[in-house]
């Protein structure tokens, strides 16, 4: 895992993972909900927004990806 993100309200959390991968995940289940992003690269950083209805990421590279 290179990086996570926890969703506002907890109920979600976004991980990251080496080989380019970035996966949402349902905390309360712990299972994937489904897989954001297949990239070549790493993902360095990632947040959801404050309401929770926005997550960013950021890749090794400086490409930045968003999903509502």
């Amino acid at each position: 895992v290179d990086c996570a993100a926890i969703h506002p309200n907890e109920s979600r959390v976004a991980i990251a993972y080496r080989n380019g991968v970035l996966v949402l995940w349902d905390t309360n289940f712990a299972e994937p909900l489904c897989t954001l992003l297949r990239g070549s690269q790493p993902i360095i950083d990632m947040s959801f927004s404050e309401d929770g209805t926005t997550l960013t990421a950021i890749d090794l590279m400086g490409a930045v990806y968003s999903w509502k």
